[in-house]
């Protein structure tokens, strides 16, 4: 499965449409423009390259820290665009204590339907949010490719 980097805080290809930003990637030499420079644009892009190649589109969490309702609004849209989120980096939900806003975005991006779901852990640490009681910490039964031993675990640190 291919990963992108889908780091734009446009959303929507309407909502570039009205900002007309110019967007200065790392590797560029000059500013760019256009709707692959937006979350939605971005996925429509690469699916017509891909063709029937999966991908998942990634998110930078500390763009959003002065619009939070906007995290909700990216994780939402790569769930419904692309197959599959890759979260960069979960220690900004934790430290600014984001879970609301990645739950909503799920919720609304469909991934589930339940009041809880799971990450794969990959470092042995288990942080997870019920809804109920809040954040908690569990250890894994394995440090990689395993699943949480917590069914309502959220992500694994």
């Amino acid at each position: 499965m291919y990963a992108t980097g889908n780091y734009y805080t446009d959303i929507t290809i309407e909502e570039y449409k009205k900002t007309n930003r110019n967007i200065w990637n790392e590797t560029d030499s000059q500013a760019q423009a256009g709707t692959w420079y937006c979350v939605e644009g971005s996925c429509q892009h690469l699916r017509q390259i891909l063709k029937d190649n999966k991908f998942m589109g990634g998110i930078l969490v500390d763009q959003f820290y002065d619009n939070p309702g906007k995290l909700s609004e990216t994780i939402e849209m790569n769930l419904r665009r692309s197959d599959g989120l890759m979260v960069f980096d979960i220690v900004h939900i934790i430290q600014k204590n984001l879970w609301k806003e990645v739950e909503k975005g799920m919720r609304e991006g469909e991934l589930y339907e339940q009041q809880s779901f799971s990450f794969r852990c990959l470092t042995g640490i288990c942080n997870y949010y019920d809804g109920a009681f809040g954040y908690h910490r569990n250890a894994c039964s394995s440090r990689l490719d395993e699943s949480c031993s917590n069914a309502s675990a959220r992500s694994c640190v």
